[in-house]
């Protein structure tokens, strides 16, 4: 297994947030990680949002799809929610200024990542970070170019 975590900012806003996951990204639009999978926001308040551990919680913690099987499929990283594209946190590859945050879901503690009442937020910067094993680096690496 590869950590992988990814950090977007916009600094219209001035946050910074993020999601960390101790698995490798899977492009395959299915969910998958696992409850050591957490949602952050550096700033301008640092605050961490676990797996829920809630009777109702789902297994959604991570998803990324980078092609269209039919029109209603977004592409992106999303994190939390569901799968009729309702994420908790969702990039858009498509538009960065697509992009948006959501307060609660059935994945994550609720709360809000960044203190606004606005869903959209306009990526600026995006890093995906890979550690681990040399060869698992490497994979990762060519996969991040590869989009």
């Amino acid at each position: 297994m590869t950590p992988a975590s990814f950090i977007n900012h916009a600094e219209e806003k001035s946050f910074v947030i993020g999601a960390f996951s101790r698995m490798t990204w899977k492009d395959n639009g299915q969910f998958h990680g696992d409850s050591h999978n957490y949602l952050f926001s550096l700033g301008p308040k640092f605050k961490n949002f676990f797996a829920s551990t809630s009777k109702t919680s789902n297994n959604h913690y991570m998803l990324f799809n980078s092609t269209k099987s039919d029109a209603n499929e977004k592409i992106g990283l999303g994190f939390g929610g569901t799968l009729d594209n309702d994420f908790r946190l969702f990039v858009n590859c498509e538009n960065l200024s697509n992009s948006y945050i959501h307060n609660e879901d059935n994945t994550y503690e609720v709360g809000p990542l960044i203190d606004s009442k606005e869903a959209n937020i306009r990526v600026d910067y995006l890093e995906i970070w890979g550690l681990g094993a040399e060869v698992s680096t490497i994979q990762d690496v060519a996969f991040v170019r590869k989009y």
